[in-house]
């Protein structure tokens, strides 16, 4: 998939709920419209402010007169035309050349006699600018808001979409893969992706709207009054400066970016020239550290040099274009209008508009870096989204009853995602319903094979089976119901104490879920907080010990009453009275309950019925501790070295 397949994918996002884009296209054309309004008011606001209203050449007003003969007001209009007198918008109507518009200010003066009065002509104006300004802003707004509106819906959807992936893929349960990273990199693709998604429809839908109207405002300034080609040597001009200042500052950007390196280099192997003195003094290197000295120092000067160029181009670079440009623009815009009347007005009016294009060009080169980075994004999220995902039910399964007679591991091997890293090699076990097993030994080998039976993950090779049957013939939602775990990794989320113990399932009340928690000793500290059980832990809330975390995670077990328990216990951390508790409540809630224990205590590993070893993914002894350490030296020196300076207290 290519980057742009990839982003077009993300554009099809923006329209599952049609509302909000189809409004932001509807008020396209609209803001082009209203800007062109507001220059044009602009412009009249110049002319009164020049011309003061009056008609300088009264032929123009005699022939004005030749056509409204039956005007009313005719010859009050002639005698103040010719005193030279302000006409406000009248004055205007008479000197405009283009009939069509001429006649539509006549019909608004005809209606309002007023705007013959500069003041209120001007006043008139200046409350036309501001509603038009204000009606400007409340389209932008709305054009902003929907765009927004879309961007962030697709932004939602697509979130969903990776998050209930995410979950479906076993290889992000393995505690070795890093998730970190994974996490950080895929919201921050998400965030990139949706400024991408934002500036794409903003800019590359709304702005030719606007270019639109301002490129047809522009010709018709040329077309009324009488200056052919001047818009377009100022929209060349405007183009030649954009595209060339682009250049510039992108060319400006990457050398001082390479000089920087270079510079940092430099600065790295001068350092390192000061560290071998002892080397240059046993060696006599002196000649030859004096020479790597010089060259150093100059290579170091012609980068710190070329940078100091480069942020010069980047800071005066556009500015020196435009005094190049700038004389180029008089010459043609003087030879252009040397044999026609120069009219100051709609100039100013061309120059704006053109201010404006250029403007539009800027942002719309600001969107298209944008929309290259969320290409990118999109492509790395589309990736993650198309993997097939890991675990799988099939067609069919069937709804796995209580475990009543064993659980079987067959010649199970289980590969770390992606490499050739051998996790379970070939193990073969059978744990009985109701029995304790402890499995010590090779940390990742155990993790994963707890993270097999709830299926989190699926084998390579074997089977894992309850009661005869495999499970990826029964329903997932049957076999987690089973199995409660409690690791270390998992132990609390943000959010208050009930709704971690009960994972936020109403069906759980507060009766039970205190209940629970009474028999994991965790009830007597949850009530000494200030909010007792709707007080907030985590990040970013009330923060707990270690073993609190710990007694929380086993009553949400409890909770559940599974069939299948897999305690991880903590690796410190725990107290005297922690481990009393701990083993308190082991003793009264798993009893007659299949328990696989991942302990850090010798004391633990003792009360099992049986005690499973692994060594390089495979099951290297089992059997009760006493028997395994008379015979087994491997697993008698594991024992050793983790537990021979607590024996004496855990004994």
């Amino acid at each position: 998939m290519t980057k742009r397949s990839a982003f077009q994918r993300a554009c099809h996002f923006l329209w599952y709920r049609p509302v909000a884009p189809t409004v932001s296209l509807l008020l396209a054309p609209i803001t082009g419209l209203l800007l062109i309004a507001i220059l044009l008011l602009v412009g009249m606001v110049l002319d009164l402010a020049i011309n003061k209203g009056v008609v300088h050449d009264f032929t123009l007003a005699q022939q004005w007169a030749g056509n409204h003969a039956d005007h009313p007001d005719k010859q009050a209009i002639l005698n103040i035309a010719g005193n030279k007198q302000g006409l406000g918008l009248q004055g205007l109507a008479i000197r405009t050349n283009n009939r069509w518009i001429g006649d539509a200010m006549q019909s608004l003066v005809d209606w309002f006699p007023t705007l013959r009065n500069n003041y209120v002509y001007l006043i008139t104006l200046t409350v036309g600018i501001l509603l038009v300004s204000v009606l400007f802003s409340i389209v932008t707004f709305l054009q902003k808001r929907t765009a927004a509106a879309a961007s962030i819906d697709a932004i939602t959807r697509l979130r969903r979409s990776v998050h209930t992936h995410a979950y479906r893929m076993g290889s992000l349960a393995l505690r070795h893969v890093s998730k970190g990273p994974v996490i950080g990199s895929t919201m921050r693709a998400l965030d990139t992706l949706q400024e991408g998604l934002y500036s794409w429809f903003l800019r590359t839908i709304h702005e030719p709207w606007n270019l639109f109207w301002l490129l047809l405002f522009l010709v018709g300034i040329d077309c009324l009054h009488g200056i052919p080609w001047t818009s377009l040597v100022l929209l060349a001009a405007a183009g030649l400066y954009w595209l060339i200042g682009s250049w510039i500052a992108a060319s400006a950007r990457q050398g001082e970016r390479r000089d920087a390196i270079k510079a940092a280099e430099g600065q790295t192997l001068l350092m390192e020239s000061l560290g071998l003195h002892r080397l240059v003094k046993i060696y006599g290197m002196e000649q030859y550290s004096k020479n790597r000295l010089e060259r150093l120092l100059h290579r170091q000067g012609t980068a710190v040099q070329s940078r100091w160029y480069w942020q010069f181009i980047s800071r005066h670079g556009r500015w020196l274009l435009l005094a190049v440009l700038l004389p180029l623009i008089a010459l043609a815009l003087v030879g252009n209008l040397l044999d026609r009347d120069l009219r100051f007005v709609p100039l100013i009016l061309m120059l704006l508009a053109i201010g404006c294009i250029y403007l539009i060009l800027k942002r719309w080169q600001a969107a298209w870096y944008q929309v290259q980075k969320a290409q990118a994004a999109a492509e790395g999220l589309f990736q993650l989204l198309d993997q097939e995902t890991d675990v799988k039910q099939v067609v069919g399964a069937e709804f796995l009853p209580p475990m009543t007679q064993k659980l079987e591991l067959v010649n199970v091997s289980v590969l770390a995602p992606g490499t050739d890293d051998v996790l379970l090699d070939g193990v073969t076990l059978s744990i009985a319903a109701g029995e304790q097993v402890a499995i010590v030994g090779d940390e990742r080998a155990r993790l994963t094979l707890a993270y097999l039976l709830p299926r989190l993950i699926d084998p390579d090779q074997g089977d894992v089976r309850i009661d005869e049957k495999p499970l990826p013939w029964v329903t997932l939602e049957s076999i987690r119901h089973q199995v409660g775990m409690v690791l270390q990794d998992d132990l609390i989320f943000n959010d208050t104490i009930a709704n971690n113990i009960s994972c936020g399932d109403e069906q759980y009340t507060l009766p039970r879920i205190i209940e629970a928690a009474k028999a994991a000793h965790a009830h007597n500290f949850i009530m000494k907080l200030q909010g007792g059980y709707d007080t907030v832990i985590g990040e970013l809330g009330e923060q707990l010990t270690v073993s609190q975390h710990f007694r929380l995670a086993l009553a949400r077990a409890i909770l559940r009453d599974p069939t299948i328990l897999v305690i991880e216990e903590p690796a410190n951390g725990l107290s005297e009275d922690d481990k009393a508790w701990f083993d308190d409540t082991l003793a009264r809630f798993l009893q007659g309950r299949t328990t696989i224990l991942l302990p850090h205590r010798l004391s633990t590993i003792r009360k099992a019925d049986r005690v499973i070893m692994l060594h390089q993914g495979a099951v290297l002894d089992q059997g009760p501790d006493a028997d395994l350490v008379r015979r087994n030296a491997r697993y008698k020196h594991w024992q050793y070295m983790q537990f021979h300076q607590f024996q004496e207290v855990e004994s």
